[in-house]
């Protein structure tokens, strides 16, 4: 499959990996193939590691719409119910920069689990973008 034929040119990575520590605040399950059936022909949800790779693309250029939409897909999917942490790239819109996504998404997510929290953007993590580009 050739991932420029299926995405579109704005898009945002995300890194989704159930926590067993988080278990008790489980408020309904995450539904992988629920996801990977919203997202369609238009995105990508692949098994990754430990957890699940998202990449959402949508025909929309406005950044911030880009980052609700993917919110609102995977909230019906069941994640964000408390019992995964979540890597969020910042919201891209070249395809070329699918590789860096990748990793922004992966480096909040690290970054969520040494601090303890579920959810974290890579904008949100401050001087540590820093570090983990440097981080391989």
């Amino acid at each position: 499959m050739k991932l420029t034929a299926v995405l579109k040119n704005s898009f945002i990575a995300y890194y989704i990996e159930e926590d067993e520590k988080l278990e008790e605040e489980r408020t309904g399950l995450f539904n992988f193939n629920s996801l990977s059936q919203m997202l369609g022909d238009e995105g990508l949800a692949i098994h990754y590691r430990d957890g699940y790779l998202v990449i959402a693309s949508y025909d929309v250029e406005d950044k911030e719409q880009i980052s609700e939409m993917a919110e609102t897909t995977l909230k019906a999917a069941g994640a964000f119910n408390g019992c995964q942490r979540i890597g969020i790239s910042k919201p891209k819109d070249d395809l070329g920069d699918i590789g860096r996504a990748v990793s922004e998404c992966l480096y909040a997510n690290e970054y969520a689990y040494t601090q303890d929290k579920k959810g974290v953007s890579f904008d949100d993590i401050g001087v540590y973008q820093i570090l983990f580009s440097t981080h391989k």
